[in-house]
């Protein structure tokens, strides 16, 4: 199998780009919350999450020294890249890492639950997501994204995009770059 090549310099401006993507979907989002556009607001932090859990991937092939290691994590990132599930999962390995960055020594199996509770809810996650797009009809009903997304829904997935978001973000800046590009 044919290895991909891409330069650690073309990976570090791929992990800027996706923030600032991440950035522009989480403003998008809170514009939308402000306008009580709950569907949408679910929608676009929910997409919001999925590029911060793209950046880490990325971030984990970029800071690696062995070059064999560096392939494979590349390949890993690059082959989830559309798996919205599996991005879903990282996504709540982002949260593990700031829940036990923050947690007192013998809290770790509290942070190591919430990842397992959100890693379980990816599916139900990527279907609201879906929900909070498309018309629907169940039972002889026809369900609109504004009736299956409460703002609750809406509300807890653009706090947890924030809260990542920032984290990640600080978590990124902190990387000597120039370690790496060298």
């Amino acid at each position: 199998m044919e290895r991909i090549i891409i330069s650690k310099e073309k990976i570090n401006k791929l992990i800027n780009a996706i923030f600032e993507n991440a950035r522009e979907l989480l403003n998008e989002a809170n514009i939308l919350f402000s306008n009580k556009k709950y569907a949408r607001t679910y929608t676009l932090s929910q997409i919001c999450l999925e590029e911060l859990a793209k950046a880490k991937l990325f971030t984990d092939a970029f800071i690696s020294t062995n070059d064999e290691y560096f392939y494979e994590r590349l390949e890993v990132a690059l082959g989830m890249m559309y798996n919205h599930q599996m991005k879903l999962v990282e996504a709540a390995l982002i949260e593990l890492e700031m829940e036990i960055s923050k947690t007192r020594s013998g809290e770790e199996m509290k942070a190591l639950n919430l990842f397992l509770t959100e890693s379980d809810k990816a599916k139900e996650y990527d279907r609201n997501k879906n929900n909070s797009l498309y018309v629907d009809i169940r039972n002889d009903n026809i369900l609109t994204p504004f009736q299956k997304i409460s703002v609750e829904m809406a509300s807890k997935r653009l706090k947890k995009a924030e809260t990542l978001y920032e984290w990640s973000e600080l978590s990124f800046k902190k990387i000597d770059k120039t370690n790496y590009l060298n």
